[in-house]
């Protein structure tokens, strides 16, 4: 069953927008021009950046990647808080410039089937139609398992609304305590006192998204903080070959079997080949759809038939063996994703005022929040 706005992609899907938010720029040209190896200067917002990227622009929508210009944001009452606090603030900048739909992915976060677009993916994952489209509904979070059982803030799917744009506020300038600065930061707040409110209790759904589990084979994946970045990067390589070598890029299809096994089962220098191979093959799709003009090279293949220990030489080879099937196969799509330098700080002043409250309703201790709006 589809939302009746899914049979409008051109008109409808430019009033979603996907929102990144980070302290680095997520550029992955440099990466293969630099003499380090990939260990050592690839991070994970580069490879979850692009994957986003190509998402929004498979089915339309609007990529906005906020790069913190400090180190968190500040609270005027409640003082510093940690980066991830900020997201807050960076949903409801995204919220203030008229999107219907914002969907937040943390900076470690991706959307791993890019065939899916968001009506049809919320409803894979437990959203109905009528969640999504009434009034006092349509905030959609990720599940936490296997770390509690509740909401995770690192996958958030909003619909514009006064209902939204109220809970944000709250969320906000609820007081946190020591969570402001330690971990679980709002996540915390969403927790123990978010999602208790009376007034926002039905509106708040978690959805049946295994996104912190990556051996489901969910549509969102949440990395894995304590995975290490052997893991991680294996995880978004493998995701971003299943995306590519359909769409122009026929030859990483080697690299499948290879990256469906763990990688501390393979040598070190047959991993960096593949690392390699993907990642220029994502950096070129990227300059193709920030460009509209470029011309694919065929990615080199990671991996032949013959045996893993001679596999180095087999890449080198393979990357020589064609050039043209990647050009002549590759997809017309073109995109512009914007980069905003962003001052959380000043957003949230901006956008999550609250009017006068008492002491009790910031402390959450209240089941009502009749009086919780937004500020004029």
């Amino acid at each position: 069953m589809l939302l009746p706005w899914i049979y409008l992609p051109l008109a409808i899907a430019q009033k979603v927008a996907l929102v990144m938010m980070d302290t680095r720029v997520p550029a992955l040209s440099w990466v293969l021009q630099s003499k380090e190896t990939l260990k050592h200067n690839l991070t994970a917002t580069m490879m979850t950046y692009f994957l986003n990227l190509k998402y929004a622009c498979l089915n339309g929508y609007q990529l906005i990647f906020y790069r913190l210009i400090t180190e968190g944001c500040v609270h005027p009452r409640w003082g510093w808080r940690h980066p991830s606090y900020c997201k807050l603030c960076a949903i409801a900048e995204a919220l203030a410039a008229g999107y219907e739909w914002v969907v937040y992915l943390d900076s470690d976060a991706f959307v791993r089937n890019a065939t899916l677009p968001l009506p049809q993916l919320l409803l894979s994952y437990e959203a109905t139609v009528e969640a999504q489209t009434r009034e006092l509904q349509g905030i959609f979070f990720g599940w936490d398992y296997p770390y509690t059982l509740g909401p995770n803030a690192g996958f958030t799917a909003l619909r514009n609304s006064a209902q939204t744009r109220s809970m944000l506020s709250f969320w906000w300038n609820v007081y946190a305590g020591r969570f402001s600065t330690d971990h679980s930061y709002e996540q915390h707040t969403l927790h123990w006192k978010l999602i208790h409110m009376h007034t926002f209790r039905r509106a708040l759904q978690t959805l049946a998204l295994r996104s912190m589990d990556p051996t489901y084979p969910h549509a969102v994946v949440h990395l894995d903080h304590n995975a290490g970045t052997r893991n991680r990067l294996w995880t978004m390589c493998l995701a971003t070959v299943e995306l590519l070598a359909p769409r122009g890029y026929p030859s990483l299809r080697d690299s499948l079997p290879m990256l469906r096994k763990k990688p501390k089962t393979l040598p070190y220098k047959l991993r960096e080949q593949v690392l390699l191979a993907v990642v220029g093959a994502a950096a070129d799709d990227m300059a193709r759809l920030l460009n509209g003009s470029a011309t694919p090279h065929n990615a080199p293949s990671a991996a032949s038939n013959a045996d893993t220990s001679s596999s180095a030489s087999t890449v080198s080879s393979a990357s020589n063996a064609s050039t043209a099937s990647a050009s002549t196969s590759a997809p017309p799509l073109r995109c512009a994703p914007q980069l905003v330098e962003f001052d959380a700080s000043a957003a949230a002043a901006r956008h999550l005022q609250l009017a006068p409250l008492s002491a009790a309703s910031l402390l959450g201790l209240p089941l009502s929040l009749s009086n919780c709006t937004a500020a004029p």
